[in-house]
C-alpha cells in the first residue's frame, strides 16, 4: 500500500524509499512497544485527573461544614456555660427560710416554705429546662464536630494520595 504512492523515477530512488519505509517500520515497532507500557499509566493519569477535581472540590465542602460545625460547637458551649452561671444565682437567692419567727406555728411555717420555694421553682424552672435543652444541643454538635473534623482530615489524606499518584 506504501509503495503504490511512491512516484520515483528511477530504480535506486525506489529501492531508497523502500529502504526508508522498511527502516522507518522498526523505529516505528519500537514506538509502538514503548507506548504500549505508557498506556495505563496514561489512561490512570487521565482518570485521576478527572477524580482530582472532585475531590477538591469535597474537601472545600466538608471545611466549610467543619468550620460552621466548629463555631456552632463554641458559640453553644458559651451559651450553655452562661446558663450554669444564670442557674447558679438563681439557685443562691433561694436560700433556706427554716428559722421560726415569733409567735408562728408549724403550719404557718410551712405555709411560708411553700410559698418560698414555690416562688423558687417559679424563677429555677425555666432556667433549668433550657439548661437541659441547650446540653442536649450541645452533645449533638459536639459529635458534629467532631465527626465533620475526622470527614475532613481523610478527605485531605485522600487528596493527597490521588495528588500523589498522579
Amino acid at each position: 500500500a506504501m509503495f503504490t504512492g511512491m512516484i520515483a523515477t528511477t530504480a535506486s530512488n525506489q529501492r531508497v524509499l523502500a529502504d526508508d519505509i522498511k527502516g522507518f517500520r522498526k523505529c516505528k515497532n519500537k514506538m509502538w512497544a514503548s507506548y504500549d507500557k505508557t498506556v495505563p499509566i496514561e489512561g490512570s493519569f487521565w482518570k485521576l485527573g478527572k477524580i482530582y477535581p472532585k475531590c477538591l472540590a469535597k474537601e472545600e465542602y466538608l471545611w466549610t461544614k467543619k468550620a460552621s460545625a466548629i463555631k456552632m460547637e463554641k458559640m453553644l458551649r458559651r451559651q450553655l456555660a452562661t446558663t450554669k452561671r444564670l442557674l447558679k444565682v438563681a439557685g443562691d437567692r433561694c436560700t433556706n427560710v427554716c428559722r421560726q419567727l415569733r409567735q408562728e406555728n408549724y403550719q404557718e411555717q410551712l405555709d411560708r416554705l411553700k410559698d418560698y420555694y414555690g416562688d423558687c421553682k417559679k424563677r429555677i424552672d425555666p432556667l433549668w429546662k433550657n439548661n437541659e435543652k441547650l446540653r442536649k444541643k450541645y452533645v449533638a454538635v459536639a459529635h458534629d464536630a467532631e465527626h465533620g473534623n475526622a470527614k475532613y482530615t481523610i478527605m485531605v489524606d485522600k487528596c493527597k494520595l490521588i495528588a500523589f499518584d498522579m
